[in-house]
């Protein structure tokens, strides 16, 4: 073998291995970029300051200068419509796709327009940047995360949803809003009942008073076929939420068979004042209650 044939598989094989480690971290000025970060950091001053139509003058002499990627990011962050700002975000992607901060501009404009045809390329951009550690010095790494998984939800993709939930529960495990989202997720889209339940004891561990969490505890027995299980725990909650009654009664007409505790509990539902009164759905409480009470008193002559 040659020694040019030998450095040729070295070379190939030096590739494959960086293919293998995947994408390279971005370098720090790649993340930080000074020209960038400075007129953003002005910008920002200026518009807390009540001087808006100054700051959008500065940002457009920039494009006047150079239609650099910095420029046109930095204009398009200064721009009020949003298809204006997608263009000038479009243009710097075109200029330099390394740039990451046009590429979460675009997604973050994206969302913000609910622009829902270029959703999926917002996901791209978003993936693109996490593969690369992208972080912003303010709230390292998590609002990127969270983007993608407003993203994904517009979408309707939950099982990627889940997945970007769970991860970016690993970088902020305590944000019960987020671990609630994914208990739901997992509950009400995914059937995944266990998970759901891992999930939703998390959050109410850390707040016994998360009575969302604990009403939806209540559904996960329920939806996961523990009748009686579910009938336990809504009974710990009659006075916290008319749901529960509510609740309660379904379970004794339709999976427990016992009318008469059906409809004593469809009644309480009815007379319920207590706190969160006013969450009882105006269709429930006028026909579905009502007319459930009705059939099964005709059912008992």
């Amino acid at each position: 073998m040659t020694r040019s044939a030998e450095r040729w598989i070295v070379l190939c094989a030096a590739c494959l291995l960086i293919g293998c480690l995947g994408p390279v971290p971005l370098s720090h000025e790649s993340l930080y970029p000074s020209e960038f970060i400075k007129a953003r950091d002005l910008h920002d001053r200026l518009i807390e300051s009540g001087r808006v139509e100054e700051a959008r003058s500065q940002a457009r002499q920039l494009l006047v200068d150079e239609r650099s990627a910095v420029n046109l990011t930095l204009a398009a962050r200064m721009e009020e419509d949003v298809g204006d700002s997608i263009a000038l975000l479009d243009e710097a992607i075109d200029v330099d796709p390394e740039f990451a901060w046009a590429r979460y501009g675009l997604a973050f404009t994206v969302l913000k327009g609910e622009c829902l045809e270029r959703y999926e390329e917002s996901v791209e951009h978003l993936t693109w940047l996490l593969a690369r550690e992208f972080t912003q010095e303010r709230n390292p790494d998590l609002r990127t995360r969270l983007l993608l998984i407003e993203n994904l939800s517009r979408l309707g993709r939950s099982e990627a949803q889940a997945e970007a939930m769970a991860k970016y529960l690993e970088y902020s495990p305590n944000d019960l809003t987020t671990r609630y989202g994914l208990a739901y997720l997992l509950c009400i889209k995914l059937k995944k009942f266990d998970e759901a339940m891992r999930q939703v004891d998390f959050v109410l561990k850390s707040n016994r008073d998360a009575l969302d969490a604990a009403m939806l505890r209540g559904r996960i027995l329920w939806d996961s076929g523990e009748f009686n299980g579910a009938v336990d725990h809504y009974e710990t909650l009659i006075d916290r939420h008319p749901d529960a009654l509510l609740n309660l009664g379904f379970l004794w007409e339709r999976h427990l068979e016992h009318p008469a505790k059906a409809i004593d509990y469809y009644e309480r539902y009815l007379a319920y004042d207590g706190p969160n009164a006013d969450q009882k759905r105006w269709y429930d409480r006028t026909f579905t209650v009502p007319n459930r009470i009705e059939i099964l008193r005709g059912e008992d002559r």
